[in-house]
């Protein structure tokens, strides 16, 4: 009997707005061996938890390379703002997931770190540009 639940959740957080990242575009896709292509398996959009619930399935999670596309270039499109990063992708390693992962996502605007720029960048110092920042981990092992 197969668990309740997918394997790879996420959660995305609009630290900005202090509520969760409601339609974002998300697409999950793994890497075939046999051409080394990308296969998409699932496109779906944030809900209003800022979640994708079952992206993939336990019969789904195959040994492989996986990719979620978080489309952040439109969600900050459709929030008004401009986008620094256009999408951000993360991949991820099927056979090491061993459990349920988290892909927990903060959305957010970037002042620098105590006034300064991001790595020493003189042309972020006073921008505002929405930025993620990822935090994967397990859910059970």
């Amino acid at each position: 009997m197969e668990p309740v639940g997918s394997p790879l959740t996420t959660h995305v957080l609009d630290t900005a707005s202090g509520l969760p990242a409601q339609g974002l575009l998300l697409r999950l896709s793994r890497l075939e061996n046999s051409n080394q292509q990308w296969t998409e398996l699932r496109k779906s959009y944030t809900n209003a938890d800022g979640r994708c619930p079952g992206l993939l399935t336990s019969s789904q999670l195959k040994p492989g390379t996986y990719k979620l596309f978080f489309d952040t270039g439109s969600y900050w499109n459709q929030m008004g703002q401009t986008s620094f990063y256009p999408y951000v992708e993360v991949k991820l390693m099927g056979k090491g997931l061993g459990g349920s992962v988290c892909v927990c996502v903060q959305a957010k605007k970037h002042r620098g770190l105590g006034g300064r720029a991001p790595l020493g960048c003189k042309h972020l110092k006073d921008r505002q540009a929405p930025q993620l920042s990822f935090c994967p981990h397990s859910l059970s092992t």
